[in-house]
């Protein structure tokens, strides 16, 4: 495997590239063992969570929620980043792009913002994420498409070009 412009440190002069290949590898190279099924604890999913999305936004979302919100993200934090996102049998990086393509399907802007940057730090490579938007627009819609890469460039900017 070659990366274009890196010379000797890969992981400082290509960090992103280099980060995806590192992923990927490790990806096809991990068992998969059975799903986890049944209760998971709060710690597990909330680790998940704060290592896909950040720890930042993580803890704006538990700080916010309050007495009624709280048990909702109890239940997230343990059903979708704890049994969903820790079953080990399907790589961050596809969750990532199953996730992106659903949230481009279904129009949801916010959640496809949300979910962008962290399916970078997933070994999604900026040339996928462009070829996934287009590959949506033949199921989801030339609009669905559209509107994509333009929350695309809202969140990302500069690191498209």
């Amino acid at each position: 495997m070659v990366l274009p412009n890196a010379a000797h440190l890969l992981s400082v002069e290509q960090p992103a590239a280099t980060a995806a290949h590192l992923l990927g590898f490790l990806d096809r190279h991990r068992e998969a063992p059975e799903a986890a099924t049944g209760a998971v604890a709060f710690e597990t999913g909330l680790a998940n969570r704060k290592s896909v999305l950040g720890e930042a936004h993580v803890e704006r979302s538990l700080a916010a929620a309050g007495g009624f919100a709280g048990p909702w993200q109890d239940f997230i934090t343990r059903t979708a980043w704890g049994e969903v996102w820790g079953d080990p049998r399907i790589p961050w990086k596809t969750r990532s792009f199953v996730t992106l393509a659903m949230m481009v399907a279904l129009g949801r802007e916010e959640e496809f913002k949300l979910h962008i940057r962290p399916a970078l730090r997933n070994g999604v490579t900026v040339s996928e994420l462009q070829a996934l938007l287009i590959q949506t627009a033949i199921y989801a819609g030339v609009p669905a498409a559209n509107g994509a890469f333009r929350w695309a460039r809202e969140v990302l900017g500069d690191e498209l070009t």
